[in-house]
């Protein structure tokens, strides 16, 4: 996990072959918060990142790194105060190379927060 406490994978389930459906909650009284930024609290997007990472490991069962990131589109700030119950909508798939391919969106009920495609390897 990224940061002891930092979030946690509530549910996680395969949707179709190779889709998963992943519901986070952030804990918005974790320390990061004190920096990131006093009186107004944002996730950062590295940490939005390693979460789908994180899901991506725990819904195939593998750990993996970051290979590529073909695009990543950050559409709204997600505040841990106010949003911190999020859904992860993930698209898996492998290639030629055996590397991991992932779409990702993670949105709650109004609102999409970011949109990722990237490539994972297994480690």
């Amino acid at each position: 996990m990224l940061l002891a406490d930092f979030y946690t994978i509530d549910i996680l389930h395969e949707t179709a072959p190779g889709e998963y459906a992943a519901t986070v909650t952030l804990n918005a009284t974790h320390p990061l918060y004190a920096g990131h930024f006093p009186g107004n609290p944002v996730v950062p997007g590295v940490c939005t990142l390693q979460i789908i990472k994180e899901s991506c490991e725990q819904a195939i069962g593998r750990r993996l790194m970051t290979s590529r990131i073909a695009s990543c589109k950050f559409t709204s700030i997600i505040r841990p105060d106010i949003d911190n119950r999020l859904e992860i909508a993930l698209a898996l798939s492998t290639d030629a190379e055996n590397n991991w391919n992932c779409r990702a969106e993670v949105r709650d009920d109004t609102t999409t927060y970011m949109k990722l495609k990237a490539t994972y390897i297994a480690v």
